[in-house]
């Protein structure tokens, strides 16, 4: 497995509502690079990959099982906090080409929530990276792979900004996860994210259940990248998937840990255990009830309902 570089992709002609909350520039993955759309209507089909439905013109990767992937983004606002996690779903015969995202069978392979007074999204705020794994049991051919941050900021009017990619995957497992969803009803498992913002104060950060079912136990997995790079800590099971942990959040990598700057240190240990920052860069949220009103508003105008 290769990954050694992030590139960086300049989009000519980027959406306003995506260059004001954020994009994905470039990925890590086999030295490839990727790209990305903004964000979603949880309540339709488009939520699976968000403005790209079907499989024909996604980007193509060719990845083997156990890859880790890193979603590079050029910023992301610190009052859009929620969990961030990933899904595949494989596709049809040779190619993903012309089939539709909603119709394929899902299943999640990372998920990252609020741990240590943290959520991932302040995380992904400072670092502008994320990883996540590909499982390594999975039967190789094609697949959707969905990379998606969920902003709970706006009352009853959660976002989803789902990023779609292609991938061929090569190997010799032949695995397929048990347990599938659809989406949208995928988002029906877990749901009290469609009601609460995280400012009613009606369920507390601790307690919040990120949408969805639970991850696959395939060793796949997701977890934040720090800067500066942090040495691998002691071996930890995770047990097939990587869900977030009072104290830590676990990272599974296949022996390489990807350095800011895409420089890999050798020798991490295959799963390790990644600390978050021991304080946030971030301004803590502070929203009365007329802020509240005005970014709303502001929501409203900037989203109107696909």
């Amino acid at each position: 497995m290769l990954i050694t570089f992030a590139s960086i992709l300049a989009f000519l002609a980027a959406a306003t509502i995506v260059s004001a909350h954020g994009y994905i520039v470039s990925w890590t993955v086999n030295g490839q690079t990727k790209a990305d759309q903004g964000h979603a209507d949880y309540t339709t089909g488009i939520v699976a990959c968000g403005g790209k439905s079907a499989g024909t013109g996604l980007q193509t990767w060719d990845l083997d099982a156990g890859s880790t992937v890193i979603a590079h983004w050029n910023q992301w606002p610190a009052d859009h906090l929620g969990s961030i996690d990933e899904y595949m779903a494989k596709c049809p015969g040779t190619s993903c080409d012309g089939v539709a995202a909603d119709s394929l069978d899902w299943f999640k392979i990372g998920e990252a929530t609020y741990a240590a007074g943290k959520w991932p999204t302040e995380l992904l705020s400072a670092s502008k990276e994320w990883p996540y794994k590909i499982p390594t049991d999975l039967a190789p051919g094609p697949y959707l792979v969905r990379h998606a941050l969920l902003a709970m900021h706006a009352a009853t009017k959660p976002q989803m900004y789902p990023v779609c990619s292609q991938a061929n995957l090569k190997g010799s497992r032949s695995a397929a996860p048990p347990s599938t969803v659809k989406f949208p009803a995928a988002y029906d498992i877990n749901p009290d994210f469609k009601i609460h913002s995280l400012w009613d104060g009606k369920v507390a950060p601790a307690d919040f259940k990120p949408p969805g079912p639970p991850v696959y136990g395939g060793g796949g997995g997701n977890g934040p990248v720090s800067k500066p790079p942090v040495a691998a800590g002691p071996s930890t099971s995770t047990g097939g998937g990587a869900a977030s942990a009072v104290g830590q959040i676990t990272s599974s990598v296949a022996g390489i840990l990807t350095s800011s700057t895409g420089a890999a240190v050798a020798g991490a240990a295959a799963t390790s255990t990644v600390l978050p920052p021991a304080s946030s860069s971030l301004p803590a949220p502070v929203a009365s009830k007329k802020s509240c009103k005005r970014r709303r508003k502001r929501e409203n105008e900037r989203f109107p309902k696909l």
